[in-house]
């Protein structure tokens, strides 16, 4: 650097012992236009064009007079109104976009929130990963009507399915008892709260079951594992 300014000559003699040629630019930070400048003044305007550069239009060497300054800033102005109602509807459009984007994302948190460090079974993770987010009403439209419980925010709609075969055995002789026979229980729980703008939403599934020796109450699980639609 000499004086502030880029001592070229002293750049090209150290970059010449790394092998590259002496002559190579540098450039920094620029707009097209000025690497436009720069291609045709360094590159090509007097080693190639003997400084004389082409001009089709007859406009680059030509400063625009007041004239053409006035009709180009009103083009452009007609140009802004003509697209302004499509670029406002868009801003709209977006600006929707991402106030749903923030909800659901806030929707999610507080979903995440309530199922805490509960880790899930997998008939929860099933469920989960397709109800959670969905209205309650998608829930009462698939599964049918639920046993329903209200505790602050939260709505509990709870579905079981039972089997129960069992029966209570007597010994006439000693008068002992005992039951056989098939118990197998499934519960469904799914907890919905309301988003942000009050409606409920489905935000964990909780599944459990009983069962006795001879039950299975997992095989009455499966038929919860309904998708919505």
């Amino acid at each position: 650097v000499k004086a502030k300014t880029f001592d070229e000559a002293a750049f090209g003699k150290k970059i010449a012992k790394l092998g590259l040629p002496a002559d190579l630019k540098m450039i920094g930070q620029a707009t097209s236009n000025e690497f436009l400048d720069f291609a045709w003044s360094a590159l090509w305007w007097e080693i190639v064009l003997e400084g004389k550069r082409p001009d089709p239009s007859g406009k680059w060497s030509t400063l625009a007079s007041k004239a053409d300054k006035e009709a180009a800033a009103r083009k452009l102005e007609e140009m802004r109104k003509q697209h302004e109602p499509a670029l406002e509807a868009a801003k709209k459009s977006l600006e929707a976009n991402i106030a749903k984007m923030d909800a659901e994302f806030a929707f999610q948190d507080r979903a995440v929130e309530l199922r805490g460090s509960r880790k899930l079974n997998k008939f929860e993770v099933h469920l989960v990963n397709t109800w959670v987010g969905l209205p309650e009403d998608a829930v009462v439209t698939k599964m049918g009507n639920p046993m329903l419980n209200e505790a602050g925010k939260q709505r509990f709609l709870k579905y079981t399915k039972v089997f129960d075969n069992t029966a209570q055995v007597v010994n006439l002789a000693s008068g002992a008892t005992w039951e056989e026979g098939n118990y197998s229980e499934c519960n469904v729980e799914f907890v919905t709260t309301p988003d942000q703008k009050g409606e409920w939403r489905v935000a964990d599934a909780r599944v459990w079951v009983r069962e006795n020796a001879m039950g299975s109450g997992a095989a009455w699980c499966y038929g919860f594992l309904k998708t919505p639609g």
